[in-house]
């Protein structure tokens, strides 16, 4: 039976401080490699633009992205940190005299898995708002430097609304809800602007269908800036922009904080947008805590139950096979739900859901 609280207040702050710097350290090493690469990836995409940015500026955009990563950073810093905790407290003995003292390795090791679960909290709360705000400034970035279309695409309880230059054109055009599959945009309100930013005339329709050759609008309603009012019956707009442009610029979920993630999918399922995708990485997200737990126990049992006839080669061998193979797992999962194979709570929650059986069954062989 696992105990609600650890048998020594002391023990248990002294063990899970001990746990947490090691974390701490995996995770501080992984991105220290990680921004090394990134800043001189950066730098070299920006020489060949022939781009004039100083070293420090190039290494302060890069910064912008670390937070982004800490989603792939965190659970291997989990792994690695756990599997170092756990080789030092067995070549001290510290985990052979907590269980000499009168604690099962339920207790012993009751601090680990209650601070991974706060890493993964602080993940949720704290991490994901700041990754969400600095990839965004990221993006900026890039699109100043390398010249990026700008996304024109936003959706608001009032549905779509999109922004065409292409072709000459200066349109903004507002839809209640987008059909990918009929590639049609139902009451579509378009109005054209002068290029002082005054608006030239505007069109409402019952539907806008995307074509090669433009926008094939059906029962026209045109209105000037006096008031005055035309009926057109169908017209055609010329224009680039398809429903695969809208779809592939649309926001990502990774931008988002958290707290805005369910509002947010709300806002693009009314638009028309398929949401499954989103579904599958928020609830991936949630499951953090406990996919964090399932590392730690997992750590456990491939450091505590074989240390005495493992070389530490081995022993890294064997985290990085673990490590590799929960990223496998949680990408599987994660395709499989957004193509709508598996259930998104199953894909969301799954990975976590294995972890944490597979860690919690091998520290009870452990203890048995």
């Amino acid at each position: 039976m696992i105990p609600i609280l650890p048998q020594s207040a002391i023990l248990f702050s002294y063990m899970g401080a001990r746990y947490a710097k090691q974390v701490l350290l995996a995770l501080l090493i992984l991105s220290c490699f990680l921004y090394f690469l990134d800043v001189t990836e950066l730098a070299r995409r920006i020489a060949e633009r022939d781009a004039d940015y100083p070293v420090w500026q190039i290494m302060l955009i890069s910064l912008l992205k670390l937070p982004s990563l800490f989603d792939l950073l965190l659970p291997f810093s989990i792994l690695f940190g756990s599997i170092s905790c756990f080789f030092f407290w067995s070549r001290s003995h510290e985990f052979t005299i907590s269980r000499a003292i009168g604690q099962n390795i339920w207790s012993a090791l009751y601090p680990v898995y209650f601070v991974a679960f706060i890493f993964g909290v602080i993940h949720i709360a704290l991490i994901n708002p700041i990754a969400a705000a600095t990839s965004s400034q990221y993006d900026r970035w890039n699109e100043n430097i390398f010249g990026k279309t700008e996304n024109n695409i936003s959706i608001s309880t009032n549905g779509l609304w999109l922004k065409d230059t292409s072709a000459g054109n200066n349109y903004i055009i507002n839809g209640a809800q987008l059909s990918i599959e009929n590639e049609t945009l139902s009451s579509p309100v378009i109005y054209q602007l002068q290029e002082n930013g005054l608006l030239s005339w505007r069109m409402t329709a019952e539907l806008l269908r995307f074509t090669d050759g433009g926008w094939v609008l059906t029962n026209v309603t045109k209105t000037n800036t006096l008031g005055g009012t035309e009926i057109l019956g169908d017209v055609i707009l010329p224009s680039e922009i398809s429903t695969t442009d809208i779809f592939s610029n649309r926001q990502s979920a990774h931008t988002v904080p958290f707290y805005r993630l369910p509002s947010f999918i709300s806002l693009q399922k009314q638009a028309g947008f398929p949401i499954i995708e989103h579904q599958v990485f928020m609830h991936q997200l949630f499951a953090t805590p406990f996919e964090f737990i399932g590392i730690a126990m997992i750590a456990a049992a491939i450091t505590l139950s074989q240390f005495s006839r493992m070389f530490r080669i081995r022993l890294i061998v064997y985290g990085i096979c673990c490590g590799f193979g929960f990223y496998f797992l949680s990408d599987l999962s994660y395709l499989l739900g957004s193509t709508a194979r598996v259930p998104y709570l199953f894909a969301g929650y799954g990975p976590a859901l294995i972890m944490c059986l597979m860690g919690f069954f091998w520290v009870a062989r452990i203890d048995e």
